[in-house]
Formats: C-alpha cells, sequence, structure tokens
C-alpha cells in the first residue's frame, strides 16, 4: 500500500471543506489497524483511493473505501466491503468496488 501525498488545494470538482475532510480520514486510516486489516483482505489502492477520473466527487458509483468515509468510522472490515460509522452513530454498508473501470488514484486526479 503507498502512502498518498494529498495536495492542500482540492482537485477537480472536490469542495474543500471535503477535501480536508478526506485529508484527515486518509491520514486517520493510515494510522489506525484497518489499512494493515485492508491489506490482509486484498484489497488495493484503487480500492481504498480510487476515484472517478473525471468527476472525482460527483461520481459517488466510483469513491474508493478512504473518500466514501467523509468523517465515518470503520467498525468491520471484510474482503466484500466495510461497516462504517457515521458520527451520529448511525451504521452504513461499503462495498469494495474493485476491478471499476475508469478510476484513478485520488491524489493523481487531473495528472
Amino acid at each position: 500500500m503507498i502512502t498518498p501525498r494529498l495536495p492542500s488545494v482540492p482537485p477537480g470538482d472536490f469542495p474543500a471543506r471535503r477535501w480536508d475532510q478526506l485529508r484527515r480520514d486518509a491520514a486517520d486510516f493510515l494510522a489506525s489497524p484497518w489499512a494493515m486489516e485492508a491489506a490482509r483482505f486484498g484489497w488495493t489502492d484503487l480500492d481504498l483511493f480510487g476515484v472517478d477520473a473525471d468527476r472525482p466527487y460527483t461520481r459517488i458509483d466510483g469513491l474508493g473505501l478512504v473518500p466514501a468515509l467523509e468523517g465515518c468510522k470503520i467498525v468491520a472490515l471484510s474482503a466484500e466491503g466495510a461497516t462504517l460509522e457515521t458520527p451520529a452513530g448511525v451504521r452504513q454498508s461499503y462495498r469494495r468496488k474493485a476491478g471499476r473501470p475508469g478510476r484513478v488514484l485520488v491524489w493523481k486526479v487531473g495528472s
């Protein structure tokens, strides 16, 4: 797993506030045991940090796990997906998007 270097200026269609949250989510994820667990389950960098190449923020069907967090915490992880918990305590499911075409790593948007 590579360690992303996310610029301070948001790329593409990312709102600044959401980009700042993504930068925090990425740092928190990489510092957590979930990063090693994801590697153990075979999650790729695109599975974790992928976004749609043309519309990285608005194409939510292309979001990798970390861009999809939006401040949520991971509470369970498997090879197929994750269970997330919002700051308000609501649980959500995330399905892994392995092999979805048209995605790039979030730090390569616009490159």
